[in-house]
């Protein structure tokens, strides 16, 4: 075979010598890439929303910065969990629920209105959304329908049946408690529902000969990549390692997007008791990575507790959680009240360090903890890199202040691996002025196709405006 000079190659992967990181590369390199992109109108994307309560505390919630510019996860008493994941984030600090205050106000119509307004963007003060949630908003602009699969890690679901549908805490199809969506809140239904027209076959002759041909071909790109980067120094070479990165990347996509036989996945053994809620959340989150793996779903939701299920015992939750890290817990997880007795004890002047201050960072651990699992479900079956999920939370504090709530970015679609910082003006005693998070639903909402300019508060309009160091909100794909 003739050789291709560097020249050559570097021309078809669009890179020229004084070119930077690239932000944008196709899928041209891929099979499947027709039938991939046309299930969700043409966006070759997935979409993830994972919700969890009572938010977190300013300043042990926030990763650390490294001299050399990297993150760190590991110094954070939340986010700890997720520092496999590190390169496959976008954090955002700064962020706050700015569509409950009124104009010139600081605080805000409601103290418990977070949650609902978290990912519709805006809600009123009995704690209801004003508007369609972001999933809600895109499945209508895909499919015309609601295409949405929801699920809630509950501890509330009927033990006999085990089919009983709740009330969704964040998904809404318009204003008001009548367009509240439900969420499933047991794992065998969610499976039976994701999965209910699955079809699976054998694969054809000629689909296995161009299998194999693709195969064969990107191995062949492999190859010539790895020659190349050989003979490669600074700029061009880290154009090219980010390149191959994303094809690796999307390339796992590609090939995990269908499934030739329905996946066996144990539903079934919970009961209506804390000790169950570590293995619901998970057997949820297997039903869901698979179904989006699987092609059945390209849309969904995981609600991982609510803030009206706070009666539990987070000592029971986690301790019979067989996965968990978190050790020395604080007794006062034992209480059955967590909501009132630790996330409602907690200073808002800034003194932290209390007993219920390391409580309700181990409670917001385990969440994270579940969020870890759920992506690397997702990164098994080969679709973390072509789902994007957003991470969100109704507060910055758990005295129900809407100040600077963590969201997060994890999966594709956006250039990953970076913590936004977003100023948060202080103007009280932990009360701040923040960047509205409706600017990150735009930034979604626009990723996807929909032709917005605000979400949920028409007050805040287009995406994130640079955050303090200059960083802005970049798509890939």
């Amino acid at each position: 075979m003739m050789q291709r000079t560097r020249r050559a190659i570097l021309k078809d992967l669009g890179i020229v010598a004084s070119t930077p990181l690239l932000g944008t590369f196709g899928l041209s390199l891929f099979a499947g890439e027709e039938a991939w992109a046309q299930s969700i109108g043409g966006k070759p994307l997935k979409f993830l929303s994972i919700s969890f309560p009572h938010g977190a505390v300013n300043g042990d919630w926030e990763p650390k910065r490294l001299p050399d510019g990297s993150l760190s996860l590991l110094e954070s008493k939340i986010l700890a969990p997720l520092e496999p994941f590190k390169n496959r984030l976008a954090i955002f600090s700064g962020l706050g629920h700015e569509t409950l205050k009124p104009p010139g106000s600081l605080s805000p119509t409601s103290t418990h209105a977070g949650l609902a307004a978290s990912f519709t963007g805006l809600a009123t003060g009995d704690s209801k959304g004003s508007s369609a949630s972001i999933d809600f908003a895109m499945s209508q602009m895909l499919f015309k329908s609601d295409k949405v699969l929801r699920v809630g890690c509950f501890l509330s679901y009927n033990a006999a049946q085990g089919l009983d549908d709740v009330p969704s805490e964040i998904c809404y199809s318009g204003a008001g408690d009548s367009n509240r969506l439900s969420v499933i809140a047991h794992p065998q239904k969610s499976f039976d529902r994701a999965f209910a027209a699955f079809t699976s076959s054998a694969p054809t002759p000629e689909e296995t000969a161009k299998k194999q041909a693709d195969e064969n071909m990107n191995n062949l790109l492999r190859k010539q990549l790895a020659r190349l980067e050989k003979r490669l120094k600074g700029d061009e070479l880290n154009v090219l390692l980010k390149h191959r990165e994303t094809i690796e990347g999307l390339g796992k996509g590609v090939n995990a997007f269908t499934c030739a036989a329905k996946p066996v996945i144990t539903t079934s053994g919970f009961t209506a008791a804390d000790a169950s809620m570590a293995a619901v959340t998970q057997r949820q989150a297997d039903v869901v990575a698979a179904a989006l793996a699987c092609g059945t779903v390209s849309l969904a939701s995981i609600e991982i507790m609510s803030r009206s299920h706070g009666s539990y015992n987070m000592n029971t939750v986690i301790t019979s959680d067989p996965l968990s890290q978190i050790k020395d817990l604080s007794p006062l997880l034992n209480s059955t009240n967590f909501h009132n007795d630790v996330a409602h004890k907690l200073s808002t002047d800034g003194n932290f360090n209390t007993e219920e201050q390391k409580a309700f960072n181990q409670s917001q651990r385990w969440y994270m903890e579940q969020v870890a699992y759920i992506l690397a479900q997702l990164d098994k079956r080969g679709v973390l890199d072509s789902t994007l999920v957003m991470i969100g939370t109704e507060m910055g504090h758990p005295q129900h202040l809407g100040d600077a709530a963590p969201f997060l970015l994890a999966g594709g679609g956006f250039k990953m691996g970076r913590w936004f910082e977003h100023k948060a003006e202080k103007v009280q005693t932990y009360q701040h002025r923040c960047t509205p998070h409706n600017h990150l639903l735009v930034n979604v909402a626009q990723r996807f196709g929909l032709n917005v300019n605000t979400f949920g508060d028409t007050r805040f309009q287009g995406g994130l405006p640079a955050d303090t160091r200059g960083q802005m909100l970049e798509p890939v794909l």
